[in-house]
């Protein structure tokens, strides 16, 4: 298994200094990718959820390129409506550059309308604009002169620099839990990646992800989960228990669950979101170095990084 951490770009205690603590340390620790997530915009609504500061995604993982060596960087996830394509195709090629043919490029479509207004872009026509847009932006990583004439985007004679690192581009993950998610991942030859997803919910999209496959006549999609991480130090109820919420022998077996899935790649959330049961109002230095402590915690007592192996035992 692949083990990554989603590193917190938001909020009161986020700084220059804590994302390069958290990339190096999540390097240090042996995890295999640290992402980053997305909001371009903070009306109300966004505020409810993230009401401190945010860093915009394509600069966090500029920043983060630069201290970093060899851990895989990304995004968990890009919201890409919200930018034009050759904005996207150009900042993350440019990344994928410096940082040597290192980054994820993990893409949704977003959820909230006011964020949407708030940049001028029609929030009924995002699948259709993230199905074009994501078309754009890897015709642009192929090089060359690029023309394009679409409903959202139209461009004539580009010149299409820089060409990612990586032959072909980076590895595009879909967010998101529906059909169109997989559809996506599917068209882009791609990685389905769900953020806090619960079993039944993996085992329906895997299902669907293989039936929409085999219609077309290719492999289904990788998967790579988003999921909590919050260790108790006891075991918590069943059922209802979040993924990755609970002790350590709960968290281990979880990780079992996934495995026998045949999924491959986890990524871990430490982060007590504000629309989480009990959540803090405020990512505090002290809830950071909180949740830090559980991230040391996964690597030296449920995880081996070195491996990718469980070592937690399961219940």
């Amino acid at each position: 298994m692949r083990f990554g951490v989603s590193i917190p770009n938001y909020g009161a205690a986020v700084s220059p200094e804590r994302l390069t603590f958290w990339a190096q340390g999540s390097e240090r620790l042996g995890f295999d990718l640290a992402l980053v997530t997305d909001h371009l915009a903070q009306p109300p609504d966004v505020r409810q959820a993230y009401p401190e500061d945010f860093y915009e995604c394509f600069a966090a993982l500029t920043h983060l390129s630069a201290v970093t060596s060899t851990i895989r960087l990304g995004t968990s996830v890009a919201v890409i409506p919200l930018r034009h394509p050759v904005h996207v195709a150009r900042a993350i090629a440019t990344i994928d550059r410096l940082s040597g043919g290192r980054i994820i490029f993990g893409i949704g479509v977003g959820g909230n309308e006011q964020e949407y207004q708030a940049l001028g872009v029609d929030f009924r026509r995002r699948g259709a604009m993230t199905d074009e847009y994501l078309t754009v932006i890897t015709r642009l990583w192929a090089g060359g002169h690029v023309s394009f004439a679409g409903e959202f985007a139209a461009f004539d004679d580009l010149l299409a620099t820089p060409v990612p690192k990586q032959q072909g581009g980076p590895p595009i993950w879909v967010g998101g839990g529906a059909k169109p998610a997989l559809r996506r991942a599917i068209a882009h030859n791609g990685t389905w990646h769900p953020v806090f997803p619960t079993l039944d919910g993996l085992d329906a999209g895997i299902r669907d992800a293989a039936v929409l496959a085999e219609s077309r006549g290719v492999p289904a999609p990788g998967i790579a989960p988003r999921i909590r991480l919050s260790i108790s130090a006891t075991s918590l109820p069943e059922p209802g228990r979040p993924l990755g919420v609970g002790s350590v022998e709960q968290i281990a077996a979880d990780l079992h669950e996934l495995a026998a899935r045949t999924i491959e790649t986890i990524v871990f959330d430490p982060v007590q979101h504000p629309f989480f049961p009990d959540a803090p109002p405020s990512r505090t230095a002290a809830e950071d170095a909180r949740e830090w402590d559980a991230v040391e915690q996964l690597a030296s007592e449920i995880i081996d990084t070195d491996g990718g192996a469980i070592r937690g035992r399961t219940l």
